[in-house]
């Protein structure tokens, strides 16, 4: 029997009593109309009943309809309504009208400076209105005060909530500015930490590939079996470079979220790396102590990643042989390989130095390269885990 699952029901849409405007201006004419309903009440149940008066009233809340799509001509058409609710009608109803646009006009101004302005401008403008209506009244004072108090208000409340939205814009514009640089800086170490990997892989075979194909060149004739093995190296190291890649070709193909589950070779693998460089000619002998610490994966595979470049460079520019030792100290694995260095030996880029420097520090570890002794040292000290013993190290051994 096939059991369905549950499945969700997606809430039915356009179920709304009344349909909400989607723009700017709709949302406006409604609030305005909301306001043109309760001014009228408030005017019949004063008994008002001119039809000047209440045309001026339809005209100053008609005004707030486009208040956020043009506040500052809004603004001025409502100073004109004052006027003429003054001169014509003898009322001064609308101021209500009017503090709503002046408020309007100042939070929606683009700068403090512009909003300051608008504020006096438009107080002013008001206090000469009434003034001039209302001058030789015995209480244009008192008119005068109260509309001053109207303007204030507006003009406070509307820097305060313009203020506000301005410093939302602002912080909201560094936040997107700050994602977009850390952005930037993952993927500039992602980039430099695949051009590191491919440099330890491809550079180490590619190594491998050089010395064995120039031997091969020189026993072709002479010694055509061993030309025949060292040619054989040549397509091993080829063959593992094709199986390094697509590693590294997942990693820049995944998603900037997604974890790289690729396992990183450590020094479980050392072995097999040092077999590897011993079939491309290098003689490398390795001494292993006993009782190390345990390192963590980002450790282990630095440790890797270092004799792997070491090796590299013992290919490259050293006389044929390489010591590998590992060796532990206070709570940390000290990792040595040191190699001869070959009378032709040339100067390098130090880019392989350089990812190891950088591979060493992120492990919390450090690094110490140069010559010492008629040899090229490198020395890498990483912390291992604590209270942690690696278990499957044997004793040191050796190999011709």
């Amino acid at each position: 029997m096939q059991v369905l699952a549950p499945q969700r029901v997606a809430p039915a849409e356009g179920r709304r009593w009344l349909p909400w405007p989607s723009t700017t201006w709709g949302r406006d004419a409604v609030g305005a109309a909301a306001l043109l309903v309760l001014a009228l009440v408030v005017d019949l149940a004063d008994g008002t009943t001119d039809p000047a008066a209440l045309a001026v009233t339809v005209m100053g809340c008609a005004l707030l309809a486009g208040r956020r799509v043009a506040p500052v001509p809004v603004l001025a058409a409502e100073l004109v309504v004052v006027g003429v609710a003054f001169a014509v009608a003898g009322i001064g109803d609308v101021l209500p009208t009017f503090a709503v646009a002046l408020y309007t006009a100042v939070e929606r101004a683009p700068s403090p400076v512009g909003a300051a302005l608008t504020g006096v401008l438009g107080t002013a403008g008001l206090g000469l209105v009434v003034l001039g209506a209302t001058a030789g009244e015995a209480d244009v004072l008192t008119r005068e005060l109260g509309t001053l108090t109207i303007g204030v208000l507006a003009v406070g409340l509307g820097l305060t909530v313009g203020g506000f939205r301005r410093s939302v814009a602002v912080a909201q514009l560094h936040a997107e500015r700050d994602h977009a640089a850390a952005v930037r800086q993952r993927v500039a170490e992602e980039r430099v930490r695949i051009a590191r990997d491919l440099h330890d892989v491809v550079g180490h075979e590619v190594a491998v590939i050089t010395v064995q194909a120039g031997l091969a060149s020189h026993l072709m004739e002479s010694q055509p079996a061993r030309a025949a093995e060292a040619l054989d190296r040549v397509q091993e190291a080829g063959a593992h470079v094709l199986e390094e890649l697509p590693a590294l070709l997942r990693v820049l193909r995944q998603s900037d979220d997604s974890p790289d589950t690729a396992p990183s070779a450590g020094l479980d693998q050392l072995e097999v790396l040092v077999a590897h460089a011993r079939g491309a000619g290098i003689v490398v002998t390795v001494e292993r102590g006993d009782d190390l610490p345990d390192l963590g994966a980002t450790a282990d595979a630095t440790a890797y990643r270092v004799v792997q470049e070491a090796l590299t460079n013992a290919a490259k520019h050293g006389d044929g042989s390489a010591q590998v030792r590992l060796g532990s100290t206070g709570g940390t694995v000290v990792l040595e390989v040191a190699n001869g260095i070959g009378s032709g030996a040339t100067q390098g880029s130090g880019l392989g130095l350089v990812g190891m420097r950088e591979r060493v520090e992120a492990a919390d570890g450090t690094l110490e390269t140069g010559a010492r002794d008629g040899r090229f040292v490198v020395r890498a000290v990483l912390p291992g885990r604590a209270g942690s013993r690696d278990r499957g190290t044997r004793p040191a051994d050796e190999h011709p």
